[in-house]
């Protein structure tokens, strides 16, 4: 059989990868440094590293309880992130299912949704504050409208992706709905619906902000809007900073593969868990009777045979 090279995960240990992203980020933050500093480029337009940490450390140092801190903002912001997300999640997954097993629901609201996703977050932001006020309640209608559109797409593709084999399986065995449902339609589309979580969890951030954006009273949107009014690019950036380290917090692969058994690990430990699944899915008593009756099908009867002895292959004996 043919050698394939190894992938990078197979040829470096976890370590050795670990030092090289931490020193080309390294060598990435000196190069930002000196070049902003030898071309004299004006710190209102592009900030040194080193700017972006005293912005960064003033944020977090002055009053950190207070109303104007990095620490209170990330709070309100990602609190209503996370509200939203939930609710996005939960919501699309239950439309999904109800969609999925009614073909003239989806022909009614499918069209609807979609024409709702075509308006642009900033355009219809003004509304949910008027409507909701200035409040954590408005940022989290919106996100939950921003993010429940791929968490309801995904969903539906992967309970409408079943094979027609396994649900005529579940009918032969007489199996309800919810059955089918719980041990054939879930567990097929569970990759689908942890997709669409997860592009849901970066649109209901960006839902939040825009919130923000718009009309919010407190939150990192809000701090950057003050950045920008005050023509402070290194407290923009900082903001920036923030946003990306708590977004990237939920997606770390420690904390992925603690919570789902098949993410976080090495590709040696998936082929094996992999392998033996397959193994136990061959050796199950389901797919050797399934085996067997398939058997039986193809096989004629002894009535048969005898009934079409002597016959050519059009006569009763043929089975087709």
């Amino acid at each position: 059989m043919p050698r394939y090279p190894k992938s990078l995960s197979q040829r470096w240990p976890p370590l050795a990868t670990l030092l090289v992203g931490v020193f080309s980020f390294i060598f990435f933050l000196a190069a930002w440094e000196g070049t902003v500093r030898v071309l004299n480029i004006a710190p209102f337009l592009i900030p040194t590293p080193s700017a972006v940490a005293r912005a960064l450390y003033v944020g977090f140092t002055t009053n950190p309880t207070g109303s104007g801190s990095y620490l209170f903002a990330a709070v309100s912001t990602y609190a209503a992130a996370l509200a939203a997300f939930a609710l996005s999640g939960v919501l699309g997954v239950l439309c999904a299912i109800l969609l999925a097993h009614s073909a003239l629901g989806e022909r009614i609201v499918m069209p609807y949704i979609v024409a709702f996703q075509t308006l642009p977050r900033i355009a219809i932001a003004p509304l949910f504050i008027i409507w909701f006020g200035h409040g954590a309640l408005s940022k989290v209608t919106l996100a939950t409208l921003v993010a429940f559109f791929p968490v309801l797409v995904n969903a539906l593709v992967g309970f409408k992706s079943t094979g027609r084999g396994r649900l005529e399986l579940m009918r032969s065995l007489k199996a309800s709905w919810a059955q089918t449902f719980w041990l054939v339609q879930l567990p097929g589309a569970t990759p689908y619906i942890f997709a669409g979580l997860d592009i849901a969890l970066v649109f209901s951030i960006l839902g939040v902000i825009v919130a923000e954006f718009v009309g919010g009273q407190e939150g990192l949107g809000v701090l950057i809007l003050q950045s920008h009014f005050a023509i402070d690019v290194a407290g923009v950036f900082s903001v920036f900073v923030v946003l990306v380290i708590v977004g990237l917090a939920p997606r770390s692969p420690p904390a992925c593969g603690s919570a789902f058994p098949f993410l976080g690990r090495s590709p040696e430990r998936q082929g094996t868990m992999k392998k033996r699944l397959y193994e136990n899915e061959k050796d199950s008593p389901c797919v050797r009777n399934r085996f067997a009756a398939s058997l039986h099908r193809l096989s004629p009867s002894p009535s048969d045979a005898v009934a079409g002895a002597g016959e050519g292959p059009a006569g009763p004996g043929f089975r087709r």
